[in-house]
């Protein structure tokens, strides 16, 4: 480039295009035009994730497709954004064909729902399959420790910096005056059957009865990442030399195998705690109403008169309460049918009394608000609220360990059991998460 600076007129040449492999703080466009220029992609690293997604549009009044963009990235899409005011392309617009942009980063769990874009009304908002995309790493929380003086040793340093050097030596293919195509690799005989095995054990989860319908997109997702886990596994093999093969073979699609199976238990962990499951946030949008109201006795009609403008029929009620009463949280009281003519009157619920418990009596997570900030309310996780089970005789006042399957098998997820109580009332057991 100093070169290219240094020297006048025609001897310059075309300016040089700088080497990319990674980037942070970009905007779309100029992201396109970084893997415009350097058709091998690139990996797209920040700290912070959801300062990308709330950055989506910020030059545009919110009206632009950035946010179509990174869908269409996943799968390889062509990307084509329109840019006037680039002086270089003479108002030619970006084309980038096969882009590829590997986004790695952290957020806080707290913050983990902005991924998701907008919410409306009090719920989720609309699913576009963003998040679908994102492989979550979301491990149990471990204790603070002092120094150990742990660092990398040398010659592991050399040797990881080897493998990438051979990597970064792969060259693409060329294709007479286009654009260069990746080079493409296949499944040995083996690979193959490992492949089978695989999606044949992915359908039959994917198809039962009882596999939530909020994890379809991202289970369609993680079918997909398979083999991309695979190629990364290969070679890195390759590049240390394991092996001198190019396609990839069983060992390395048993290895993605694993791979997704950690990823799916994260995936439910990280989803119950975003709401993405759109029966967990309509009930959780009554319970809050009920603590909010301190309505310690109530009727569906008055939860819908309460809720109104989120629920459009008072029928639209039915899945949220039935959620509420599995999970010991209210309980019905009186279900009266009159016969003759007229409307029937509404059942009438009881909330649990440990709802409206001063915080000392008990240890459910407080949600702050100003007119109730003494209060405190239970909550809980998605994904096994379709699962049969009499809780009447249970204890009102203990977690259920149960409803914590669905955050996978990375073991606690952050519950702890309370106390012992004999005097259920008849409301089974209400949950003990964090409540947000």
């Amino acid at each position: 480039m100093d070169r290219w600076d240094e020297s006048e007129g025609e001897e310059r040449g075309p300016k040089p295009v700088p080497r990319r492999c990674i980037v942070s703080d970009i905007t779309t466009e100029s992201l396109a035009i970084v893997l415009h220029q350097n058709p091998r992609g690139v990996l797209y690293c920040r700290d912070e994730l959801s300062a990308i997604i709330t950055g989506l549009n910020q030059y545009k009044g919110g009206k632009g497709n950035d946010r179509q963009v990174y869908l269409s990235l996943w799968s390889g899409d062509t990307i084509i954004i329109d840019r006037k005011s680039d002086k270089s392309l003479q108002g030619a617009p970006i084309y980038v064909t096969d882009p590829f942009a590997a986004i790695v980063g952290g957020t806080q769990p707290t913050v983990l729902s902005q991924l998701r874009g907008e919410s409306n009304r009090g719920l989720p908002p609309p699913d576009d399959g963003l998040m679908d995309r994102f492989l979550p790493s979301y491990p149990s929380e471990l204790p603070a420790i002092g120094e150990r003086w742990r660092d990398v040793r040398p010659e592991s340093l050399i040797a990881w910096e080897n493998v990438v050097k051979r990597l970064l030596a792969l060259q693409m293919v060329d294709q007479d005056g286009m654009h260069p195509r990746p080079f493409f690799v296949h499944l040995t005989a083996c690979g193959k059957s490992a492949w089978e095995q695989f999606t044949q054990a992915h359908a039959d989860e994917t198809n039962a009865e009882d596999f939530p319908k909020h994890l379809l997109g991202a289970w369609s997702k993680l079918k997909g990442y398979a083999p991309r886990l695979a190629l990364i596994l290969h070679f890195l093999r390759w590049g240390t030399s394991e092996v001198n093969e190019e396609d990839i073979d069983g060992v390395d699609m048993d290895g993605a195998a694993a791979l997704v199976s950690y990823f799916k238990a994260h995936v439910r962990k990280a989803y119950a705690l975003m709401d993405a499951d759109p029966r967990i946030a309509e009930a959780r949008f009554v319970l809050r109403w009920i603590v909010k109201e301190q309505k310690e006795r109530f009727s569906k009609r008055d939860s819908y008169q309460g809720c109104k403008g989120t629920f459009k029929t008072v029928e639209s009620l039915d899945e949220p309460f039935a959620i509420l009463l599995k999970h010991g949280i209210i309980r019905l009281v009186q279900d009266d049918i009159r016969p003759g003519p007229g409307r029937k009157p509404s059942p009438i619920f009881e909330a649990h009394p440990d709802l409206f418990l001063p915080h000392s009596q008990n240890s459910f997570n407080c949600n702050s608000d100003s007119h109730n900030s003494n209060r405190h309310q239970p909550d809980f996780h998605s994904g096994n609220c379709g699962n049969s089970g009499n809780h009447s005789g249970e204890n009102a006042s203990e977690t259920t360990r149960d409803l914590n399957n669905d955050c996978g098998n990375s073991g606690n997820c952050g519950n702890t059991p309370r106390e012992k109580n004999t005097n259920d009332g008849g409301y089974g057991e209400p949950i003990q998460t964090p409540f947000d």
